[in-house]
């Protein structure tokens, strides 16, 4: 089942590209963006790995971490990250055991043909490492710009009719559920 919005992002310690071990610890006190993508060096893959990459400056504007997570080794890792200059971290999900906590692992058709593999799913994940938004079913032309958009509108105060921001709003005992179910 795949992880919902609200819940915290499942406990995982995998190699990125320079073969050193990243964990949910890694994730805290920080925004991310985890994305889940087939294949290095795919046109598809490496695109979007270059779209993140190109608003590099947006997510640290935003104190927000980009990590991109396939089943590709750590060596593949790090040549696709050096080649295209990139600027995000890249996680080896090799045994994919991150992708089925995630809930994203299983049959799709690829050229006709069904597969086990990732489906591509992007999660953004709070500085407390609760899910607060997901996308599914991702087409990755411009999904990096769709992203940074959601984060930003999570992340910026919500006004209610009188213009108060989210701080008058819990003061008045008013919840930031409405953030959750977006």
């Amino acid at each position: 089942q795949m992880l919902k919005k609200g819940k915290h992002f499942p406990e995982f310690s995998l190699k990125n590209q320079n073969g050193t071990f990243t964990t949910l610890d890694d994730l805290k006190d920080h925004w991310s963006v985890v994305y889940f993508y087939m294949k290095d060096y795919s046109d598809i893959c490496t695109n979007l790995a270059k779209e993140f990459t190109a608003l590099s400056r947006k997510f640290k504007a935003k104190n927000t971490h980009v990590y991109g997570v396939s089943r590709d080794s750590v060596r593949s890792h790090l040549n696709v990250f050096t080649k295209h200059k990139l600027f995000q971290t890249l996680l080896s999900d090799p045994d994919h055991v991150l992708m089925e906590a995630c809930g994203i692992w299983g049959p799709k058709m690829v050229h006709g043909k069904e597969l086990m593999g990732a489906h591509r799913t992007t999660f953004i994940l709070d500085p407390e490492t609760k899910v607060r938004e997901i996308f599914t079913n991702v087409v990755p032309l411009n999904h990096p710009a769709n992203v940074y958009e959601a984060l930003a509108e999570i992340q910026a105060p919500h006004k209610d009719k009188d213009g108060h921001g989210d701080a008058h709003k819990g003061s008045q005992g008013g919840s930031h559920k409405d953030l959750e179910d977006k």
